[in-house]
């Protein structure tokens, strides 16, 4: 009984190591991708970042690390991409709609960065008042 107890009990955990591996190993990646991005080594985030993404596609995290080191090489459309899917993956994401906003009004789209400012100024992300507030008045300014 002691020695099928063992097996079992080293099967369960086989189990649970094998449901928690993806995660950690996703974890593990995106923490790499972040130093990389922090270093400004953007193209070897945005490799250990695409592979954290391949191990766990569900952490909006991720996908907004990558979209930050995306831009930082002036690689526009994957980036909005990102911080796309990043709000797809988390609507509450205020960073993310925040910093997508940054990228509209970078490409002179103002409405949706407007837009994009206000959902994350509605999300609670501080410091957003002057950019909703620019937008008010550059809708005054249009009329």
């Amino acid at each position: 009984m002691t020695r099928k107890f063992l097996i079992l009990s080293g099967f369960i955990i086989c189990l649970t190591c094998a449901c928690d591996t993806g995660h950690e190993k996703a974890r593990k990646l995106m923490h790499q991708g972040s130093q990389s991005l922090y270093r400004g080594d953007y193209q070897k985030a945005i490799d250990l970042l695409s592979r954290s993404i391949r191990v766990r596609p569900d952490i909006p995290e991720a996908y907004f690390l990558r979209g930050g080191a995306y831009f930082s090489l002036k690689e526009v459309q994957p980036a909005l991409d990102d911080f796309s899917k990043a709000i797809e993956l988390n609507p509450a994401y205020a960073d993310a709609w925040s910093t997508r906003g940054d990228i509209f009004f970078y490409l002179g789209e103002k409405a949706k960065a407007c837009d994009d400012y206000r959902e994350a100024e509605r999300l609670g992300k501080p410091n957003m008042r002057d950019k909703t507030r620019n937008c008010v008045d550059s809708l005054k300014i249009r009329h």
